[in-house]
C-alpha cells in the first residue's frame, strides 16, 4: 500500500535552501504519520532492530548498542505488510529532482505549452511498501540479562533512567519517495498527450531515476528517495505516561486544532520568508511547551516507563497520539538540526 502525502507546489526555492527546508519538512511529515501510531522517525539510522538501545535526537536516532547478548532468548516475527488508509500531508519535493523548483516548473510549463495543453501540478511524499516487525512476545524485552554488565545501560532505561535513550519494541520499514503529479482535463487522447509530456519533461531533468507513469488523466513523475526499503521509525518500549498525558491535554481542543492547521500551512506555503513567519506563530501556539533542546527526548524520561499497549490499556483516549504527532512535527519544522 502506498501512503501518499499531498503537497502544493513551491516555485522559487533554489536547491540548497530547498534541501535544508526539505529536511525539516520531511522529518515533520514523517512525524505526523508515524507518531500518531506511537512510532518515532529514526532519520538516517538503518537498519534498526527490536531490542536496540537508541539515543533519540532532533535528527533521528543513533545506536548505542544492539540487542546482542542482552536478549539471548529474544524471538522476532517477520515483517508484516501494513494495510491502512492513505494519509495526506503537504510537502515540497521539487529539490529532490536535483533542480530548483523554478527551473523544474518552467520545464513543465514549456513542454505543456509546446503541446497546447493546460496542466495542474501537485507534489506527493509516498511510503511504499510499508511494513512493521514485532517481537513474538513483548514481555521478553523487559527480561534483559541483568547478570551481564554490558546490559546495564538497557536496564537503566527500563528502570526509568533513559537519558534520552529508548529500547526498540517495533520497527517500521519502507521506501520513501517523491511524486510530482501533472494532471490535465480528461479528453480524447489524454493518455497519449500525457505520455508525450512525460518524455519531454524527463528529457529536461538532470536525474536518471525519475519514473514516468500515466494513470487516467494524470502523469506521475516519481523518484525514490531510498533505493530499497529501510528502517523509517521505531516504537519505544519505554514511553513516559506523564509527558504523553500532559501534551495530549495541552493540545486538546482549540489549541491543538489551530496548531495542526499552522503546521500543515507551514509545510504548504511557497517561500522560506513566509515559512519564517509561520515558524514564529507555531512557537507562539506551543507556548510553554516549546522546547527545542529536549523535545526529541521528552516522551522517554519516565520513572515508570510503559509500552504503547500498556498505555492504551491504562489510559485509553486520554493518551492522544495525534496531539503528540502535531507537537513533534511543529518542533521538527521550527527547531532544525
Amino acid at each position: 500500500m502506498r501512503v501518499l502525502c499531498l503537497v502544493l507546489v513551491s516555485f522559487a526555492l533554489l536547491v540548497p535552501l530547498a534541501k535544508e527546508a526539505g529536511a525539516n519538512r520531511l522529518r515533520a511529515a514523517l512525524s505526523l504519520y508515524f507518531v500518531e501510531h506511537g512510532a518515532f522517525p529514526v532519520g538516517a539510522l538503518n537498519p534498526a532492530h527490536i531490542g536496540d538501545l537508541l539515543r533519540m535526537t532532533r535528527a533521528g536516532a543513533a545506536r548505542v548498542q544492539g540487542p546482542g547478548a542482552c536478549y539471548p532468548g529474544l524471538k522476532v516475527q517477520g515483517f508484516r505488510r501494513i494495510e491502512s488508509a492513505e494519509e495526506r500531508y503537504s510537502f515540497d519535493a521539487s529539490a529532490e529532482f536535483s533542480v530548483s523548483a523554478e527551473v523544474l516548473h518552467e520545464s513543465i510549463a514549456e513542454a505543456a505549452a509546446d503541446m497546447g495543453v493546460s496542466i495542474a501540478i501537485s507534489d506527493w511524499l509516498w511510503i511504499d511498501p510499508l511494513s512493521s516487525q514485532d517481537p513474538k512476545e513483548i514481555q521478553a524485552l523487559w527480561a534483559v540479562d541483568l547478570d551481564n554488565p554490558d546490559c546495564e545501560p538497557i536496564a537503566q532505561v527500563l528502570n526509568g533512567q533513559p537519558n534520552g535513550q529508548i529500547v526498540v519494541s517495533r520497527v517500521f520499514h519502507g521506501t520513501v519517495g517523491y511524486e510530482k503529479r501533472l494532471e490535465i482535463s480528461a479528453s480524447a487522447g489524454a493518455s497519449a498527450k500525457l505520455g508525450e509530456l512525460g518524455k519531454r519533461v524527463k528529457s529536461r531533468l538532470p536525474v536518471d531515476e525519475v519514473a514516468a507513469r500515466v494513470e487516467g488523466s494524470y502523469l506521475s513523475l516519481s523518484k525514490a528517495r531510498t533505493p530499497a526499503p529501510r528502517s523509517l521509525a521505531v516504537v519505544p518500549l519505554n514511553l513516559d505516561p506523564v509527558a504523553l498525558l500532559a501534551v495530549s491535554a495541552y493540545l486538546d481542543g482549540e489549541r491543538g486544532a489551530a496548531l495542526e492547521v499552522l503546521v500543515k500551512e507551514a509545510l504548504r506555503n511557497k517561500s522560506l520568508s513566509i515559512s519564517e513567519r509561520w515558524w514564529e506563530t507555531i512557537r507562539d501556539w506551543l507556548g510553554d511547551e516549546f522546547d527545542c533542546e529536549s523535545y526529541a527526548q521528552k516522551f522517554f524520561a519516565a520513572q515508570n516507563p510503559m509500552s504503547l499497549d500498556q498505555l492504551r490499556r491504562e489510559y485509553g483516549e486520554k493518551i492522544r497520539m495525534k496531539n503528540v504527532a502535531i507537537y513533534m512535527a511543529a518542533h521538527d519544522l521550527t527547531c532544525g538540526e
